[in-house]
């Protein structure tokens, strides 16, 4: 999935989801198939592994990503309330680096140029998936500010030591 190979991704990540529909597992294959273009099989794996709890961080963001699917963007947007938007940027650096791609899809590139930015600054470093592989990502990738964020990006990646 981080190597940007969504296709390879999807039969592990079925796997996983199998065991635990309402893990981690349904997150990533939702985005799995999403990032596929496979918009009706990722709202599909959201419906099946959404938990009662709507107001986690982790079922928020699939809410999103299913509103942004089926082209009800407002919606996605209004889910974003300042307590999630806060959890977003504190929490793991994944979750601002998804964010981020359902608010470029969105047509909100500043914001989602925000929370990649956090998601950069928290360790999300990696170059290859968000410079040219996540399709979520598109829409912002001619902007001034996605383009410096890219040179410190690209520099943190090359120069990544263990």
């Amino acid at each position: 999935f981080y190597d940007g190979n969504y296709k390879a991704a999807l039969d592990p990540l079925r796997h996983a989801f199998e065991i635990n529909p309402k893990g981690l597992a349904n997150w990533l294959y939702a985005w799995a198939f999403a990032c596929d273009n496979r918009h009706e099989e990722a709202i599909s794996v959201i419906d099946k592994g959404l938990k009662k709890d709507y107001n986690s961080t982790a079922n928020s963001i699939n809410l999103m990503l299913k509103f942004a699917l089926i082209n009800e963007k407002e919606k996605a947007l209004k889910i974003i309330t300042s307590d999630l938007q806060n959890a977003i940027k504190t929490g793991g650096p994944a979750i601002s680096h998804l964010a981020s791609g359902i608010l470029a899809f969105c047509g909100e590139k500043e914001k989602a140029i925000d929370l990649l930015n956090n998601a950069v600054d928290r360790g999300f470093l990696n170059y290859p998936l968000i410079a040219e592989k996540d399709p979520f990502l598109e829409n912002i990738r001619e902007e001034k500010q996605f383009i410096t964020l890219m040179k410190k990006l690209k520099y943190k990646w090359e120069n990544f030591k263990v």
